[in-house]
């Protein structure tokens, strides 16, 4: 095998190398763990502050405070928030 053919597997291999680590690190880092609701607040404003106790790298709030009525699987009226666990 000559030198050019040698280093030309050698830059395919890290190429190769460095897409697999690239793409495949990508999806696994943010992962969806599991969903949460938290609530009910009675305002807006109660709601937000609470939710800043939920922000950390563990964690995504996924959606921000809103006004749910009692139903659907809501217990109480009230604003909600949801995040989720990263994986």
């Amino acid at each position: 095998m000559t030198i050019a053919k040698k280093r030309m597997s050698a830059v395919a291999a890290g190429a190769l190398v460095a897409g697999v680590l690239m793409f495949g690190g990508v999806a696994p880092a943010q992962a969806a763990g599991s969903q949460w609701g938290v609530g009910p607040f009675s305002t807006k404003a109660a709601c937000e502050s609470a939710k800043l106790g939920y922000i950390s790298s563990w964690t995504k709030i996924t959606q921000g405070c809103t006004y749910y009525p009692k139903q659907g699987g809501f217990t109480a009226s009230g604003y909600y928030f949801h995040y989720r666990t990263i994986a």
